[in-house]
């Protein structure tokens, strides 16, 4: 049985893109649901972690703690600020759809 990936947006990602991912029944948790919008970057990363959630961020410092803790859920890694909500909103849900949340763990998705 496939186990879909869920979702946690750093404080980097706009509202507008989690909301988009929900119009797409995607599980997306926001840092400001999980009162964690002024945390470190290791609380985040601890906070997916501990819910089983794959970060999406595109902050590059959680690359740095994906290499040094190597179990993660998974993060998607949005390389340009500028890109298109449309366009990440088309790349997640195609992972999403296609790839088993075990499937993605430790594994990091460049957008």
């Amino acid at each position: 049985m496939n186990v879909l990936i869920k979702f946690y947006s750093d404080e980097h990602i706009s509202k507008a893109l989690s909301s988009a991912l929900r119009n797409k029944v995607i599980d997306v948790m926001t840092c400001q649901e999980a009162e964690l919008r002024t945390a470190s970057d290791d609380e985040h990363f601890i906070f997916a972690q501990n819910t089983e959630r794959a970060i999406i961020t595109n902050d590059n410092d959680f690359l740095k703690l994906a290499s040094d803790q190597p179990e993660h859920w998974g993060i998607v890694y949005i390389v340009n600020r500028r890109t298109d909500i449309s366009t990440v909103v088309k790349r997640v849900t195609q992972l999403h759809a296609l790839v088993d949340a075990e499937e993605f763990r430790n594994r990091v998705e460049y957008i």
